[in-house]
């Protein structure tokens, strides 16, 4: 018996020798500033200084997989920005027909770039820079059974992670500090919510010309969050779960690349008894729920080559939510019926230097419009730098932490947040 154990501890410290040899270390270091207009406000930030370094460190072998990447943010100006985040992170296992793994995973199922529903999975982090709100990873379990040209996956997230929305002094909010994130189901509203179970399955399609999903999914709608007032006067967020059936789908056509999704949303008939202050000025403190609705985005990839090895691609995406009035509509998503046009030119030269400009436009009348230009290169061999404008108009008129039908819908979420941005970050191999 002694033998045995003595030869087991061996071989299982000979493998695990030979694979911590075979690790892939990444380091990284990021600085981000942004500098906003002036909003003559003492109380909030007009600067942000952050800096973020991340370690990755991963293992892909014959069958098993192992990927680490923790960061940290901190700012200099805003400590409510300071957070520790995991991206992506796993083990994992696979051979030709099955996959598993278990971490904090990052999911992508959409096929859409800003118009993307089935993106919102994974809990967002509200006050990220650029255009769009990074993703955090969550704890979840993927299974992957893997066809010819198909697969079914199935997902598990066991716990509840909220959004991360920055407070008051922040330029990238409302303008209210938030007491709690609540879940409402049939035993009422959970406060600050840990174990709550929530599922997707999903088909994957890939033959020819065309990629696809078909997903059902059992989850807390983490992109929306009815806002509301409690009996204690304070303010909360109460989050729903929902049956959201969805479908991702591209194809190759000559010249161009078409992108579409479509999807339903049906909430759970649970209700919060609270001030609903997305109703204003119907402000009564009585039973509140979402309301179900559907949605569509359609685009297209366009890419173009020019002369000196240069080559670029036009994004165009158009977005449409229905079938639910459309006052409570803007509450659901940033554009509601709305287009967006961008352009992304690489000139693949020695230091990978891109430019990327971007505008959506909310067509509903109610004037919203984002602008996004940047432009990045690499510096050396081991930084990359980028610098950025972005530019945001509403047609709607509020005022920062000022209560009216204007202050949670549409772009009124980042209103006052026009800016220069730039980042700079080193690479370690």
């Amino acid at each position: 018996m002694l033998k045995l154990s003595i030869l087991v501890f061996f071989f299982s410290s000979t493998s695990a020798l030979a694979i911590w040899d075979e690790l892939d270390w990444d380091l990284a270091f990021t600085t981000e500033a942004m500098i906003f207009d002036n909003d003559k406000v003492a109380e909030t930030n007009d600067e942000i200084l952050s800096f973020i370094p991340q370690v990755t460190v991963s293992y892909f072998g014959d069958h098993f997989m192992f990927r680490l990447a923790p960061r940290y943010r901190f700012d200099t100006f805003d400590s409510n920005r300071d957070m520790f985040l995991l991206d992506d992170s796993y083990v994992g296992w696979e051979n030709d027909w099955f996959a598993f793994k278990a971490g904090a995973l990052i999911l992508n199922f959409g096929a859409m770039h800003a118009f993307s529903p089935m993106n919102w999975i994974n809990t967002r982090v509200i006050d990220s820079l650029y255009s769009g709100f990074s993703k955090m990873g969550e704890p979840a379990m993927s299974f992957k059974f893997r066809g010819d040209n198909n697969a079914l996956e199935l997902v598990y997230l066991p716990f509840f992670t909220a959004p991360y929305w920055p407070d008051s002094t922040s330029r990238m909010g409302v303008g209210i500090n938030f007491d709690k994130d609540l879940v409402v189901t049939s035993s009422g509203a959970t406060e600050n919510p840990w174990r709550m179970d929530q599922f997707a399955a999903l088909y994957h399609f890939s033959g020819g010309k065309l990629e696809a999903k078909l997903g059902y999914f059992r989850m807390i709608d983490k992109s929306f969050s009815l806002i509301g007032i409690d009996a204690q006067a304070q303010f909360n967020r109460y989050y729903y779960y929902m049956d959201m059936l969805a479908m991702s789908a591209q194809y190759a056509m000559p010249g161009f690349t078409i992108n579409a999704e479509v999807y339903g949303k049906n909430y759970d008939n649970h209700q919060a008894e609270v001030i609903d202050l997305n109703a204003f000025p119907d402000l009564e403190y009585r039973n509140q729920s979402p309301v179900n609705h559907q949605g569509i985005s359609i685009g297209a990839d366009i890419p173009r080559a020019y002369s000196f090895d240069q080559s670029g691609v036009w994004l165009l995406e158009y977005q449409y939510l229905f079938g639910a009035p459309k006052n409570l509509l803007r509450l659901y998503s940033v554009f509601q019926n709305a287009v967006l046009l961008g352009y992304r030119h690489s000139f693949n030269n020695f230091a990978n230097s891109e430019f990327t400009t971007s505008v959506a436009m909310d067509l509903s009348g109610r004037g919203d419009r984002l602008y996004l230009v940047n432009y990045s290169q690499n510096v050396w061999n081991s930084m990359k730098w980028d610098l950025g404008l972005r530019v945001v108009e509403t047609g709607a008129s509020s005022e920062r932490g000022v209560l009216n039908e204007n202050a949670f819908a549409g772009l009124a979420l980042i209103d006052r947040s026009d800016g220069i941005y730039s980042t700079l970050t080193y690479y370690w191999d």
